[in-house]
């Protein structure tokens, strides 16, 4: 997962990007008000900071919020964060994230199981077209002709 939530992506064209990954680290899976003037010893304000908290206030404010986690792309930018600034290594990442190896792995090659475009055949000659997943003995996955993709449904109108 390579983008933001969408009512993420909202605060971070109003407050900044930093701002809506601090929500989804800190308050990611709750669901609060938002005032339409929010304290400065508020909980919103406490995490992003008191001049970022107003602009979401004057955006959502008056409304029940639920924020997203945002694990995957969290996930994302720490295991590339630890590789490239600490240079730590695709296990000692793993342990310290508490995310398999492989998993960690795939972040960092930017490959996420049952991505968008695992079906596209120009993403990488090394993967199934079907599942996305790295060939095993060089041969793809049996697929099913009557088994609709999941990104086909919905992308159709």
């Amino acid at each position: 997962m390579n983008r933001l939530p969408p009512i993420l992506e909202e605060v971070a064209e109003i407050a900044g990007v930093d701002a809506a990954l601090a929500i989804a680290r800190r308050l990611g899976g709750r669901t609060m008000y938002v005032g339409k003037h929010p304290r400065a010893a508020s909980a919103l304000a406490n995490v992003v900071g008191a001049k970022a908290a107003a602009v979401i206030g004057q955006h959502f404010g008056g409304a029940q919020v639920a924020w997203p986690r945002a694990r995957g792309l969290i996930n994302r930018l720490d295991a590339r964060q630890l590789a490239e600034s600490r240079g730590w290594s695709v296990p000692q990442i793993a342990r310290h994230l508490r995310l398999t190896e492989r998993y960690t792995r795939d972040l960092l090659q930017g490959v996420e199981r049952g991505a968008p475009d695992a079906g596209d055949q120009t993403a990488d000659p090394r993967q199934c077209p079907s599942c996305g997943r790295a060939f095993h003995k060089r041969r793809p996955c049996r697929v099913d002709p009557r088994q609709l993709r999941l990104p086909d449904l919905l992308d159709s109108p």
